[in-house]
């Protein structure tokens, strides 16, 4: 499954942004987790 994002970045802090609203899209804990 691919799921559209954006990369960010400020103060030295990377991060994403994961639009799972648009495409119906859930992640478990596990996948959040291995995403950080």
């Amino acid at each position: 499954m691919q799921i559209p994002f954006t990369k960010m970045h400020g103060l030295g802090n990377d991060f994403i942004v994961l639009d799972l609203v648009s495409n119906g899209a859930s992640l478990t804990s596990e996948q959040i987790r291995q995403l950080a």
